[in-house]
């Protein structure tokens, strides 16, 4: 009888046990597939953006490069024989790739301010990199990440919306 009875108790605390663990594995899944893809490409842009291009003046991070190509797209970078929007896709395209190569991506930047207007008529109203057609695309899964990038220019604070838009998919 006493045998019994530890048997039953030895199996009451197992059960209690594996239901703890159950409870506590069920709770510890705070970060599902999605929510890590969304924070990947948060991160993905914000570090893109704080990349150091290696040329100086208007073009020391990515950031100051697009916004040279935004504002003005003909300016010539200290250290580059190409103009900024030129060299604006060149490097996105270069540090994109180096990320994952199956992965399609399209980079617009807005201006975040609906009255404003390209300097001296030269400046763009919108810029793109990579695939557009990722925009448009609905049935594919994609992850979307916005920053604004705040930029002063010649005593003039300018407001630029960057969007990434990335699918994983290895399919084009």
């Amino acid at each position: 009888m006493r045998a019994q009875t530890s048997m039953i108790l030895l199996i009451v605390v197992l059960l209690i046990f594996l239901g703890l663990i159950t409870i506590l594995l069920s709770l510890s899944s705070t970060v599902i597939r999605e929510e890590y893809s969304d924070l990947y490409v948060n991160n993905l842009l914000l570090s893109v953006l704080k990349t150091n291009t290696g040329y100086g003046d208007r073009c020391e991070t990515v950031s100051d490069l697009i916004t040279c190509a935004f504002l003005t797209p003909s300016y010539v970078c200290r250290g580059s024989p190409k103009p900024c929007l030129e060299l604006a896709n060149e490097t996105l395209k270069k540090y994109m790739g180096l990320i994952n190569e199956n992965m399609r991506y399209f980079f617009t930047v807005r201006s975040a301010s609906s009255e404003w207007i390209p300097l001296h008529g030269k400046g763009a109203l919108k810029l793109e990199f990579g695939d557009p057609s990722l925009e448009r695309e609905r049935r594919i899964p994609k992850r979307v990440a916005n920053t604004i990038i705040e930029k002063l220019y010649h005593g003039t604070e300018y407001l630029l919306e960057a969007k990434l838009i990335v699918s994983f998919a290895t399919q084009k």
